[in-house]
């Protein structure tokens, strides 16, 4: 599929569930925050998840637009980028993104599990081809996070009930 976030030999998408979904959510310190990053390995053949992903990227503009103005109580801000070595592929979160050239660049906020060329509070530039999915918080709750609606599906129901509670219905 071309312009997919395919992975490189092992056909499996990483991606990680926590990261800037939580942090800056009550009760979540950050150390408690890197133990707990979670990844789900997903067929690059999975409907739903291909589906979620390019709604992320339909729906980008959205995302732009709040946060260069956002409304009161919107923050957390951040992007889920597909990162490749030579072996794997892992979609990371990302935050404090800004413009830069033709792409963008923000900082890795998840701890790597399998592609080891970047590492956890490094800055990274990034086309926005690779971008697969967004998020920012508001009030409390979380609106975006297409791919994480998709991972609930694949996760302990204790942590897709937590998950599913700071959950906007849909972002606006």
């Amino acid at each position: 599929m071309a312009g997919s976030p395919k992975a490189r030999i092992s056909g499996l998408l990483a991606l990680f569930i926590a990261g800037a979904v939580l942090a800056g959510f009550p009760g979540q310190a950050p150390a408690q925050k890197l133990e707990d990053d979670e990844v789900v390995a997903v067929p690059d053949s999975n409907r739903e998840m291909v589906n979620a992903i390019t709604r992320a990227r339909e729906t980008l503009p959205t995302f732009f637009r709040l946060k260069s103005a956002p409304e009161p109580g919107q923050q957390g801000f951040a992007l889920k980028v597909a990162i490749s070595d030579s072996r794997n592929t892992e979609h990371f979160w990302l935050k404090d993104i800004d413009s830069k050239g033709n792409g963008f660049t923000g900082t890795i906020d998840n701890t790597p599990r399998s592609v080891t060329h970047v590492r956890y509070g490094q800055r990274y530039d990034f086309p926005q081809k690779d971008i697969s999915d967004w998020m920012y918080r508001w009030n409390g709750k979380i609106y975006g996070g297409y791919t994480i609606r998709v991972l609930l599906k694949m996760i302990p129901a204790s942590e897709a009930a937590r998950l599913k509670a700071m959950l906007a219905f849909e972002p606006k």
